[in-house]
Parts: structure tokens; sequence; C-alpha cells
């Protein structure tokens, strides 16, 4: 009766073996599963390769592979044939990311620590509502009420622009009983600290105070005549509290 094999192909002695059998099965058996757990640890990938958490393996060549240290918070596993693993991390695609969202509630919202690794900011304001009828809605960056700092312009030339105001403005009047408007601001190149700043506004809103068909569109740009990096956005009416309204303020590559 031939001697079984196991999963692994090895011949493996019986209980029926005769005494002057087992020495040979034995050494049949023990060189089987030697040869086999040698050839199985050559295929194995040490974990010693690693050291963190988020640690990678890559290869390097053929049957070769080293490790890819974890990349910093929000960056991207990249291609890059120059780098030895063929792989590196790297800061995201171009895109949008949320950086804050919230309710606008009270006498202002202040929106602080805005990251400075965006090329732009959008922020997006819906169904805003005043308590005070005909208020509208205005901001200051990094917290500056200066009166000479902001300029409101629909439509300008180099000739008059006068920075004679303490804000910057986002909507034209709005009553206090609807909220169905949405406005969009845009602080371009808002993280360089050598030129002023534009901010440029689009909007919309039902029962609006200027037209005798209660809508309003807006359509203008702001100016800011300070060179630092925009790191916080204050919001506010120029007249009461918030009733309602949600903001969302983006980064964009």
């Amino acid at each position: 009766m031939a001697n079984p094999t196991s999963n692994y192909g090895w011949q493996m002695p019986t209980s029926t073996d005769l005494v002057t059998d087992l020495p040979a099965d034995f050494e049949v058996f023990g060189q089987s599963a030697d040869s086999t757990v040698f050839a199985n640890a050559a295929l194995a990938v040490n974990k010693t390769i690693v050291d963190a958490k988020g640690d990678l393996i890559a290869a390097t060549a053929a049957d070769t592979v080293s490790r890819v240290a974890v990349g910093a918070n929000d960056t991207v596993l990249t291609a890059d044939s120059a780098e030895a693993t063929g792989m590196k991390w790297a800061a995201a695609a171009a895109g949008m990311t949320l950086l804050a969202s919230g309710s606008l509630s009270g006498a202002s919202v202040s929106l602080t620590s805005i990251s400075s690794a965006y090329q732009n900011l959008y922020l997006v304001i819906r169904n805003y509502k005043p308590a005070t009828n005909n208020s509208h809605l205005r901001g200051t960056i990094n917290s500056d009420t200066n009166a000479n700092r902001y300029k409101n312009e629909v439509e300008t030339s180099p000739a008059n622009v006068t920075f004679d105001e303490a804000s910057f403005r986002i909507s034209q009047g709005q009553a206090s009983t609807v909220a169905q408007d949405l406005y969009v601001t845009t602080f371009l190149d808002y993280a360089n600290t050598v030129s002023w700043k534009i901010i440029n506004v689009s909007g919309v809103s039902n029962n609006g105070q200027y037209n005798s068909a209660n809508i309003n569109a807006v359509n203008w740009t702001d100016y800011y005549n300070q060179v630092g990096a925009i790191s916080s956005i204050q919001l506010f009416n120029n007249a009461g509290n918030f009733t309602s309204g949600d903001y969302f303020l983006y980064g964009v590559k």
C-alpha cells in the first residue's frame, strides 16, 4: 500500500509501517517538508520591511520589493518613474475641498484658520435671510474694519477706484421674509502676500428690495487694498442679526 501524501505532496509515514521502514519514510517526508518550507520562505515578504502605520510595499525591480513610507496628511500616492519605487506621495491634483460649513446665525459668523494651500476660495451662501428688512450681507477680511480698506464696484476703471469702505459687500438689500437666494463669492489668489485682493460676487435672490419684480441679481467686484494672505473671513449684516442661511467655504487648487 502506497504511503499517503499531504496537501503539499509530501509522502508521509503511516501507522502500519514496519519499524524498519520508518527511518526511510521519515527521511523522505522530512526532505520534502524542508524543501517546501525553504521555497515558500524565499517567496514571502518580510514584515519587518514596514515600520509605521500607512507604509506600503512596492516593487523596485523583478522579484524585489522595498518600503514606501507613509506620506503627509492629505497627500495622494502618485506614479513617478524617477523614484526608486516608481511612486511617491504628492499634493492632490486640482479640485475643490470643503474647508468650512455651517449656519448663519447671531450678529456675525467668522471663518478662521483658513488654509493657505489653495489657489482660490469659493464662498457659497444659500438661503440668506436677515432679521432686519432690506439689510444686505457684508464681510471683512482678517477682521480688518478700517474705513479705507475696501471698495465695491459694478463697473470701474483705474481712474475712479477709491477705497472708502470698512467691509466688502456680498448681497443687495434682502427681505426678512423670504430666503431663496444663492451667492457665490470668489477670493482670487487669496494666499499671496505681495498683492491686493480681488473678490468677485455673483448672486440672485427672490424678494429683493430694489425692483418691482422682487428679483435681485448681482454681479460685481470688491477690492481689498492689503497684501496679507486671507486667513479669516467675517460675515455680518449691515443692520441686525441673521435669521437663516448656510455657508460653504471651498478651497480650489
